[in-house]
């Protein structure tokens, strides 16, 4: 998802990221107003024809309201990924919630930093663990933190080779994307055109 972030961060969301006193990194709240705009948006549009019946062909109301819907739960699932993303930092330790998975709580010791030109990356025997972009709010308190408890602990953590090629972060967006790009308008076409025709016109597409 960071690289979305970043994507966002870079095109949308132009800003710079804020520091407080707080002990939390997070995504600034203008991010979390992008997919609720959206979500509201979609759902006027939903229900136009509702009280506008001229709005939209009676024939294609169940793909209209399929579509719609789709990109709702789209928006919502973003949403919640927003709010429930944060990293709250204390001495020793950190704690990083994220939607949908348990609350992690992952000690200073062991843990390998990398700045990057979007930010910065934590590894622990060279596994990704978490990325923190220069757009999220505190971004820089994690890195501090663990350098500063790694020196006074006297930790040197051995650098892993990181000059080898790995995936694209991210490819999981393509399969993914190409399923959806596929699945709606072939919905669309059967319920128009019925099965035999729909199933060899979205034969090119897959």
């Amino acid at each position: 998802m960071n690289w979305l972030s970043g994507l966002l961060g870079s095109i949308l969301v132009r800003r710079k990221s804020k520091s407080n006193e707080s002990n939390i990194i997070e995504y600034p709240t203008s991010w979390r107003i992008v997919p609720i705009l959206g979500i509201l948006v979609f759902v006027i549009i939903l229900l136009l024809p509702i009280f506008l019946p001229e709005f939209i062909n009676q024939d294609s109301v169940f793909f209209f309201i399929f579509f719609f819907v789709s990109i709702i739960i789209v928006f919502t699932y973003f949403t919640v990924y927003l709010f429930i993303w944060k990293v709250e930092v204390f001495d020793s330790y950190f704690l990083f919630s994220r939607a949908f998975r348990k609350q992690q709580k992952i000690a200073y010791d062991n843990i390998e930093m990398r700045d990057m030109s979007s930010g910065y990356r934590f590894y622990i025997d060279n596994k990704h663990i978490l990325s923190i972009s220069f757009y999220q709010d505190n971004y820089r308190l994690l890195d501090k933190a663990i350098r500063s408890y790694q020196k006074i602990n006297k930790i040197k953590i051995k650098k892993e080779i990181t000059n080898i090629l790995k995936p694209i972060q991210g490819l999981w967006f393509l399969p993914f994307g190409s399923l959806i790009i596929v699945f709606i308008p072939t919905i669309g076409i059967y319920l128009d055109e019925g099965l035999s025709k729909g199933f060899y016109i979205s034969l090119p597409f897959i």
